[in-house]
């Protein structure tokens, strides 16, 4: 079954670009507008939605649409990787992050990876969007651990190399596992720790000194 995919970007041509790289892909691109419209968001009950973090601030846009289409995983386009477009998002729930500026390529990688229930952050973002996030744990009392308590020696593992961008593959090749016992170390470490997607399990375990 195709992936349903909304556009919610004001860039025309973008929008003609994504089309057209995702074409003969197993993707149907099923509306598009040049605002983050909720309303379209319900009618066409999308799968993913690619959205342009700069039509709203994430923190407004994100809950609209998670509201609006509530099966469907977040994809947000920043325009680089140090302003706080891409900490908002993150934070807002969204299951996934693209530069703007980055290869065409990862727009298929990315809607692929957070239909499948994945999380996907390229690699140019990764490491900034951490030492924000570290900054901002920082500046915070520091949080319970209680959340981590469940989790086996190796989920901690997993974690760790979550929290450092690592995709499944990466982490089965690293600790010697197969691609699906990573998948599902990851989907545990997301049930024990209450959180929907691997970018915000990254987040916990930064929080809690695991990365």
């Amino acid at each position: 079954m195709a992936i349903r995919l909304l556009l919610l970007d004001a860039d025309a041509m973008f929008r003609s670009g994504v089309r057209r790289l995702l074409a003969g892909d197993e993707v149907e691109v099923v509306g598009e507008a040049g605002t983050a419209d909720a309303a379209m968001a319900a009618a066409c009950d999308p799968d993913v939605i690619l959205l342009d973090a700069n039509l709203d601030p994430p923190v407004e846009a994100i809950p609209r649409l998670d509201a609006a289409a509530p099966r469907a995983a977040v994809v947000a386009v920043v325009a680089g990787p140090n302003g706080d477009a891409a900490v908002d998002a993150v934070r807002s729930g969204a299951a996934g992050l693209l530069l703007r500026e980055g290869p065409l390529e990862d727009i298929r990688e990315a809607v692929a990876a957070v239909a499948a229930g994945d999380g996907f952050v390229p690699r140019p973002l990764a490491a900034p969007l951490l030492r924000r996030v570290r900054a901002m744990a920082l500046e915070r009392p520091a949080a319970s651990a209680a959340g981590l308590d469940g989790l086996s020696t190796r989920q901690r593992q997993v974690l760790q190399l979550v929290a450092r961008g690592y995709d499944n593959g990466e982490i089965a090749a690293r600790l010697g596992i197969s691609a699906a016992t990573a998948r599902n170390h990851v989907s545990q470490i997301l049930l024990k720790l209450e959180v929907d997607n691997r970018i915000q399990a990254a987040v916990a375990a930064v929080r809690h000194g695991l990365a």
